[in-house]
């Protein structure tokens, strides 16, 4: 069955060729109404008002058993407005259009192309060739910021001003362990934003190393959040592994490992990009105790870390050997937890040499002694 990307792919095809051009007059009308349409393309009801401006000037592409097929004159419109967006990417320059107005009418075309697979995988590949419009791309990264304010028009209720002021101060002090107890609480809360998550796929698709140096001066945890929202798990741990910036690493892999359903599994190419890195942020024996303390608390909560968590172990010193072993939680868990602290082992069992493993299975045992010495020394006290 023909699907809706398949149906996209061949509309591009016919675009690719010459022909006539449809601008979206529709959409470029809606700008010109628009005192500031680069702020309001930020703000979640005038991206709503924009997309149903969109959706009247292009019909909406179904698969086959999902709505009602498109016209030829629906057909028609589809290619000569994609052709304008192709010519109009190809050949942009800030100069030519000063407001922007084609840009976003572009990218919101571009966004209504997104049915099942990354927005940009339609389009050619020349469109990376047009600097002007990768730097302007790069700047809209570098410049993003997250802004907190309160529901309604109330004053926000006295826990919710704690938890922001307490993420700002760890954002502040690249405290990983608490950002990553903290940021739960604002998951849900952060409206992505669509033109920059646009923005960040196209650089990830036609320009990876301006995406990495767009994000070099990144340091705060939900600007960081809403870019990885933006790409997939492999082009998030190429950007943590390739980004200067600490919040981007931390960020990125946090992203790519948490939430995921348990019996998900990095791919061969992920895992070995994340072990790579793991193994890079152990070089600082203080940034990998902490990330220990932030990731390695609680197995059961990141599966798809430990077969990559493993193999880095396998290449580290003895001392971030103890803080793997140190920042385990030990307690009378389910087997699930002990299960993946096994999976873990085990990976790092298979990589390693017998010097290495002798010295991490002699750390684990001994804090595992300490630890049970401690617990039946507690449960006789009880008794007393």
């Amino acid at each position: 069955m023909t699907s809706a990307q398949e149906i996209l792919q061949q509309l591009m095809t016919a675009a690719g060729q010459p022909g006539d051009e449809r601008p979206p007059a529709e959409l470029l009308s809606h700008f010109d109404s628009l005192s500031d349409p680069l702020a309001a393309v930020g703000n979640f009801d005038e991206c709503n008002r924009l997309f149903n401006v969109f959706w009247t000037t292009l019909p909406q592409i179904f698969k086959p058993d999902e709505g009602p097929k498109l016209s030829e004159e629906s057909r028609s419109r589809w290619i000569e407005t994609l052709r304008w967006v192709i010519r109009e990417l190809r050949q942009w320059t800030p100069e030519g259009d000063e407001k922007h107005h084609k840009l976003i009418a572009c990218l919101t075309i571009v966004r209504g192309c997104k049915r099942g697979a990354p927005a940009w995988e339609l389009f050619p590949e020349d469109i990376g060739r047009n600097q002007p419009l990768m730097a302007a791309m790069e700047m809209a990264i570098r410049s993003s910021k997250c802004n907190f304010s309160a529901r309604g028009a109330g004053t926000p209720p006295v826990w919710e001003q704690e938890a922001v002021d307490a993420l700002i101060d760890a954002d502040k002090k690249e405290d990983w362990i608490a950002i990553y107890d903290l940021w739960p609480q604002f998951e849900t809360t952060i409206f992505p934003n669509t033109f920059l998550e646009l923005v960040v796929s196209a650089l990830a698709r036609f320009d990876f190393d301006r995406l990495v140096g767009a994000t070099a001066e990144i340091r705060e945890t939900a600007a960081a959040m809403i870019l990885a929202q933006a790409l997939s798990i492999e082009h998030r741990l190429r950007v943590a592994a390739a980004s200067k910036s600490e919040h981007i690493r931390f960020c990125f892999v946090f992203a790519s490992v948490f939430r995921l359903p348990k019996t998900t599994r990095l791919d061969e190419t992920s895992a070995t990009i994340l072990s790579n890195l793991l193994v890079g942020v152990a070089v600082d024996a203080d940034r990998w105790s902490k990330w220990m303390r932030a990731f390695n608390r609680y197995p059961v909560r990141h599966p798809a870390l430990q077969v990559p968590l493993g193999r880095a172990l396998a290449r580290i010193e003895n001392i971030q050997q103890q803080a793997y072993i140190h920042a385990l939680e030990l307690g009378t868990y389910p087997s699930e937890c002990r299960d993946l602290v096994t999976e873990c082992l085990t990976a790092f069992r298979d990589a390693a040499p017998p010097d290495v493993r002798r010295n991490l299975w002699e750390i684990g045992h001994q804090r595992w002694k300490a630890w049970r010495r401690r617990t039946i020394t507690e449960s006789q006290s009880v008794f007393v």
